[in-house]
């Protein structure tokens, strides 16, 4: 499975599960990684994409004082950059949860525990 399947499984999961757990609803994705144009790339800069950032992201603060979940989906072998982990701490240390979770079941189970809602 690539990396695109299994953040599709997992927002599809999120939208089947919104009626029971609404907060779902607010999950988005950060259109970071692919191939790009050189000037598609230029503008995405321009505006304020920044590499590294998680992929997903929860902005839903938990009963633990967590701001919100940011989600780096991986899959198969792939590690995080080096980007990627500053990015990680940098967040951890601003009050954030992030987790980097190896396809679509973690990344659900990690939304999950994070939520503290029941496994359906």
């Amino acid at each position: 499975m690539s990396e695109h399947t299994e953040q599709v499984a997992l927002f599809n999961w999120c939208k089947l599960m919104e009626g029971r757990h609404p907060q779902l609803a607010l999950t988005f994705s950060i259109p970071n990684g692919g191939k790009r144009h050189i000037g598609t790339a230029k503008k995405l800069k321009a505006s304020g994409t920044k590499a590294g950032i998680p992929d997903i992201f929860l902005p839903v603060a938990n009963r633990h004082g967590k701001h919100g979940l940011w989600i780096e989906l991986k899959v198969g072998k792939n590690k995080p950059t080096e980007n990627q982990l500053w990015w990680i701490l940098c967040l951890r240390a601003e009050g954030y949860a992030v987790e980097v979770c190896y396809g679509f079941e973690e990344a659900k189970n990690t939304i999950i525990k994070y939520l503290e809602i029941e496994a359906q």
